[in-house]
């Protein structure tokens, strides 16, 4: 329980780094590459992917039965996202009409159906391109990986990585890719980056599953400072990476950075886990996805009425913004919450009766 607890922690970090990225980059003047937080949320989908096709495979089951494992995958993670995204969708749309009046209405349906910036196709909620890739690419993982079991994670997923990476390099030089796509503009190379992330987080799981037998407390006795020199190390080359002031061919070193903190949390190194386990980030852990649906606009809002904010300096405002936009991601969590059960109890009597 405490490994799934840190890395719901983790998700809440990586969601603030994306809303100071976007304000930040927006508003306060400065620019960084803490888009590449992303990425983090694109391994730790990865590699708990992997994690569930690993239970799913200890359990024996025929070839029929690859199509209703593929649906119950896809049906469960539906029902995991969407409810928050369509509340989210809704309010982002409700906000921005009385007080933004920015977003146009023409792609709500594609929009709820979860199809954003792909194309044409523009998202309401800011940075819905990544809930939209983030679905595809694990269902063509998952898909895969039960269609043709372990091999994929050495043959097939390794090769995914490469390519993407040379897709992405030869394209672009550097991680990002908005708003460009290949082939005929139908394919974005946000999907690739997608793919990229969550394909390294499956490589990382089956790596840290092959090595997980080995018998690290005697390493850990007779090594122990070089370790926690290297855990350092590696921390503060990730917080290095994604504060570096322009964009490059090393963006994709974060890569390395994230699954090393992944892989922390998936051994229970004690000294960082703690501190990702304490019962302070249990609740706003919880409100990572919301944070990061309902940032957009409550940038928004806060830069067109807040207009001191813009004069603060520039630490204090983005810690002000910050906090505002985590207050802000736990009402709307908390009036979601109320808003889903009203309509479920509503609801229960008509389809009953």
């Amino acid at each position: 329980m405490k490994r799934l607890q840190s890395f719901d922690t983790l998700r809440f970090f990586l969601a603030c780094i994306v809303v100071f990225h976007h304000a930040s980059g927006m508003y306060l003047g400065k620019l960084f590459t803490t888009h590449l937080a992303v990425e983090g949320f694109f391994i730790l989908s990865g590699f708990l992917l992997a994690q569930y096709f690993q239970r799913c495979n200890a359990v024996p089951y025929d070839q029929e039965q690859h199509p209703k494992i593929i649906c119950e995958f896809l049906k469960n993670k539906f029902a995991r996202l969407y409810p928050e995204y369509l509340f989210a969708l809704f309010l982002n749309l409700i906000l921005d009409k009385l007080f933004i009046r920015h977003v146009h209405t023409e792609t709500l349906p594609f929009n709820l159906l979860m199809i954003t910036d792909i194309g044409r196709v523009n998202g309401i909620i800011f940075g819905s391109w990544f809930l939209a890739t983030l679905m595809i690419s694990e269902w063509l993982l998952f898909a895969l990986m039960v269609r043709r079991g372990r091999i994929v994670f050495i043959f097939h997923i390794p090769f995914a990585v490469i390519a993407a990476i040379f897709l992405l390099n030869s394209e672009l030089g550097q991680v990002v890719a908005y708003e460009r796509n290949m082939y005929f503009n139908l394919i974005p190379l946000t999907l690739v980056r997608a793919l990229l992330g969550i394909s390294v987080g499956c490589l990382l799981h089956y790596v840290c599953d092959l090595v997980k037998n080995f018998n690290w407390n005697v390493c850990e006795n007779k090594c122990k400072i070089l370790i926690r020199i290297g855990e350092v190390a590696f921390l503060i080359l990730c917080l290095k990476n994604l504060f570096r002031r322009h964009n490059g061919f090393k963006d994709f070193n974060i890569y390395f950075y994230f699954s090393f903190l992944v892989a922390l949390f998936y051994f229970r190194k004690e000294w960082i886990l703690k501190f990702m386990s304490m019962k302070i980030w249990e609740s706003l852990s919880r409100r990572s996805y919301m944070l990061y649906l309902t940032h957009g606009i409550m940038l928004s809002l806060l830069f067109k009425y807040v207009s001191f904010l813009q004069k603060m300096n520039y630490i204090v405002s983005s810690a002000v913004v910050i906090v505002g936009c985590i207050v802000f991601a736990c009402a709307m969590f908390s009036l979601q919450k109320k808003v889903f059960s009203w309509l479920k109890s509503w609801f229960r009597p008509v389809f009953s009766g």
